[in-house]
């Protein structure tokens, strides 16, 4: 875990340089939470993302990905990405 706002920009610089990578670990984790489905009260067809800073522009990428969420918000998330979404998958 990044000790200070110096270390914490590089870690979040080296995640948006793969913005494929970072797709893809905010999709497992979506899996991960629909597979809780029946053992917990998580309604899967009611899932989203809100996230602040960093973790803005992570649910923009889920959005741009085409995921299966009923939404997200982001608060001064990064809006750049290196991979914009298709055209009707957002």
């Amino acid at each position: 875990r990044p000790a200070n706002a110096d270390e914490a920009g590089k870690a979040a610089g080296a995640v948006y340089a793969d913005r494929k990578a970072l797709r893809g670990r905010i999709n497992t984790a979506l899996d991960t939470l629909k597979s809780l489905a029946g053992r917990t009260p998580v309604d899967v067809d009611q899932l989203g993302g809100i996230g602040f800073c960093f973790g803005g522009a992570v649910v923009l990428d889920l959005a741009r990905s085409g995921a299966d969420v009923a939404g997200v918000v982001s608060f001064h998330g990064n809006l750049s990405t290196s991979i914009p979404a298709k055209a009707g998958d957002v």
